[in-house]
């Protein structure tokens, strides 16, 4: 039997359930692992904004006294923006299955689990300034983002924006510890600098067909595959520059 839940006390939205009354945020199925609920933390005050097809949930958490938290809902009750100004660390799953997400902003998050966004296909803004470590599967399969900046991000899992063919640009200044399969098939990004980076895993930037330059001066280890099936890459400044000609040969014009 389908369970009613009344307008004057609930909000259906995406894959969540919102009880005004009781101040809570918590998946439609009981089974469905999704963090996001875990973000907003305990909710001291929730008010509702109509903003022409849009609604906004202003949220109040903890002991707050001000608007930290803002999901902006459609006119079919998707999530379409997140701004968190108080979380820092984000468990796995978060938004995993949300289609609709075009803006995120979460100024404080420290850590990101596994599978973060994974599938969105509409973002094309995300602020991450302060995170440090970033799990598997960080927002993949995404056709929309053309810039991404994590200018304090550390240490990366596998699978980093795997199949985002739209990107064209990224920062990431201090990463020093990357996973397997990063930036795998994307088709414009045209060139790379990862001034910090030490460790990288198997199949790094492989299909990547309009990358042109890499720039890894402190890479000391690199796995198998690296840019496999990359054809266009004309410069490289790689330490290990020996140890990599040989796999590399027939991929690039001259390194």
């Amino acid at each position: 039997m389908k369970k009613e839940y009344p307008h004057e006390q609930y909000i259906i939205f995406d894959y969540f359930i919102l009880d005004l009354k009781n101040k809570q945020i918590q998946p439609y199925w009981k089974e469905l692992k999704d963090s996001f609920p875990n973000t907003i933390g305990t909710i001291k005050d929730i008010k509702i904004e109509n903003d022409k097809d849009n609604k906004n949930i202003l949220i109040k958490s903890d002991d707050s006294d001000e608007v930290d938290i803002i999901i902006t809902l459609d006119k079919n009750n998707r999530i379409i923006t997140y701004k968190n100004n108080k979380v820092e660390n984000i468990s796995h799953s978060f938004l995993s299955k949300n289609h609709s997400l075009t803006s995120i902003e979460l100024p404080n998050a420290r850590s990101i689990g596994r599978s973060f966004l994974t599938f969105n296909h509409s973002l094309t803004s995300i602020e991450l300034p302060n995170v440090e470590s970033i799990g598997d599967s960080f927002f993949c399969k995404n056709n929309s983002l053309i810039s991404i900046e994590l200018p304090n991000a550390r240490s990366i899992g596998d699978n980093f924006l795997e199949d985002n063919h739209s990107l064209t640009s990224i920062e990431l200044p201090n990463v020093e510890s990357i996973g397997d399969d990063f930036l795998c098939f994307n088709n414009s990004l045209t060139s790379i600098e990862l001034p910090n980076a030490r460790s990288i895993g198997d199949y790094f930037l492989s299909n990547n067909n309009s990358l042109t330059s890499i720039e890894l001066p402190n890479a000391r280890s690199i796995g198998f595959g690296f840019c496999f099936s990359c054809r266009n890459i004309e410069t490289a400044n790689i330490p290990l520059k020996p140890e990599l000609e040989e796999r590399l040969k027939g991929h690039g014009k001259h390194l």
